[in-house]
Formats: C-alpha cells, sequence, structure tokens
C-alpha cells in the first residue's frame, strides 16, 4: 500500500475512529476540520501526534475513555479536549491554546503525566478522588486552572512542580454540594 491521500473533513462534526494496534500514528498537514478522534479500547496506540495544520476547529476532541492502556499524546495548532481513559495520559502540548482534560478516576490521574503547554488550561476531575493523591511531580504541569465536577469528592495534595514559580492555579470547586468535601494541600 501506499501512502494515504489528504482527509479534510469540511464542515459539520467530523470523526476519525481509530481500532487497532499501532506503534506509531501522526495525523498531521494531510487531516484538516476533524473535530474529534476517538481511539477504540483493546489496542495499544504507541505514540500518537496530532498536529492539524490547515482550518483546525477551534476545540479537537481527543477521546481515549475506552484505552486501558497508557495513552501517548503529542499535540498542537488548535485547543484541546481530551477525555483520557482508565490507563492514564502521557501527553505534552504545544503552542499557546486553551486546552480542557477530562479525568475520571484516581488510578488515570495517578497514571498520568500531563503537560498542557502554554495557554489557559483547565484539568477537569469527574470521579470518586475522595481518598488523598499526592501529585507526583510530573502528574500535572501548566494547568492553571483545576474544575471539580459535582457528585464527588476531592483530597489531593499538589507537588512544588504543580505550578510553577510566579503562577498561579485556580481550585474551582464550585459545583459541589451536599456532602461532597474538598480537600486540597497546596
Amino acid at each position: 500500500g501506499g501512502a494515504a491521500g489528504p482527509i479534510n473533513g469540511n464542515q459539520g462534526d467530523d470523526t476519525i475512529e481509530v481500532n487497532g494496534d499501532y506503534a506509531s500514528l501522526v495525523f498531521g498537514t494531510a487531516v484538516e476540520n476533524i473535530e474529534t478522534f476517538r481511539f477504540d479500547g483493546g489496542h495499544s496506540y504507541g505514540n500518537v501526534t496530532i498536529q492539524e495544520f490547515y482550518d483546525a476547529p477551534s476545540v479537537v476532541t481527543v477521546d481515549t475513555t475506552q484505552v486501558a492502556t497508557l495513552f501517548h499524546l503529542a499535540f498542537d495548532h488548535s485547543a484541546f479536549r481530551v477525555e483520557v481513559g482508565a490507563g492514564g495520559m502521557d501527553a505534552t502540548g504545544a503552542g499557546t491554546y486553551d486546552d480542557t482534560f477530562i479525568v475520571t478516576s484516581k488510578s488515570a490521574l495517578s497514571a498520568s503525566t500531563m503537560n498542557a503547554g502554554n495557554g489557559n488550561d483547565t484539568l477537569e476531575l469527574n470521579g470518586d478522588f475522595s481518598s488523598t493523591l499526592a501529585l507526583a511531580s510530573t502528574t500535572i504541569v501548566n494547568f492553571e486552572t483545576l474544575k471539580l465536577d459535582a457528585g464527588h469528592s476531592y483530597d489531593l495534595a499538589s507537588n512544588d512542580t504543580t505550578v510553577a514559580a510566579g503562577a498561579t492555579m485556580t481550585v474551582d470547586g464550585s459545583a459541589l454540594t451536599g456532602g461532597s468535601t474538598l480537600t486540597f494541600l497546596g
């Protein structure tokens, strides 16, 4: 087989769904106007790079929620919404975009090393984090907001590298109600 031609989703909501084992995947200059990249479970994806150069949508969603192994992602050229699977995320962002990572389990966050790069980036937690989770030095880097979703309790201890010297991180627990609690050691 030869090289694949360009993929252009044009208008609308377009998805590339990946279902198979890959040592490396690069979605680059030949991919444009794709809003969602979905990775199916039961496979290993090696290193995935997504760089939409032309007509990138305002937000690109990377859905790895069905992936049970550590997912390796490098991304650039758009704001990204990354939905982290049970295996965790090893991610590095480039550029100055407002990215959001959504993590739904303590084990997935513990397995992750996520560097959002520049921009106004958000880590959104939506799951049971009620027993103390001490963040490692590389678990989350370059995030400006930690958003905590309703219906759960959160007990987090940050690392000195979680927030760079001179930078700030907003912990947004405004959605918490009722019996939900927040403990944050910064």
